[in-house]
């Protein structure tokens, strides 16, 4: 789980990175992360972001009023690139929770907080029961 100082080290960097660009596109590769559906996560795009807080533990970017809040959890993460990759996000493979791009051509992925169910599901039918 990042702590608070990680998280604090991470504001500190999206501000200098990302205050002032503009989201291009979302790309989203796991749908149990989306925790409303109003507004829909395309009407974050096209916007400005205006900063980049926490709130406990929980990164917070700021947009024309509307706000982005990424959980962490135990195991999430942030990774940025300073040119987003290319290829395309697929729901469902892999560790990628959301691909945010922004206008700049940079853009970071969140990485889910916990295992999504499918991957659970494949973990248990690997696992071989013991003999009752």
């Amino acid at each position: 789980m990042p702590e608070l100082p990680e998280v604090d080290a991470l504001v500190n960097f999206l501000r200098s990175h990302i205050v002032g660009d503009f989201i291009s596109r979302t790309d989203i590769g796991e749908l149990s992360i989306l925790k409303t559906a109003d507004p829909p996560l395309a009407a974050i795009s096209g916007l400005e972001i205006s900063g980049a807080s926490r709130v406990g533990k929980a990164l917070v970017i700021e947009l024309d009023g509307l706000e982005l809040v990424c959980r962490f959890a135990r195991a999430g993460w942030l990774v940025w690139h300073d040119q987003v990759p290319s290829g395309p996000v697929r729901m469902g493979k892999g560790p990628l929770a959301l691909r945010i791009h922004l206008a700049s051509g940079a853009g970071f992925d969140t990485w889910p907080p916990v295992p999504d169910s499918t991957s659970a599901k494949r973990e248990r039918r690997r696992t071989p029961r013991s003999p009752s």
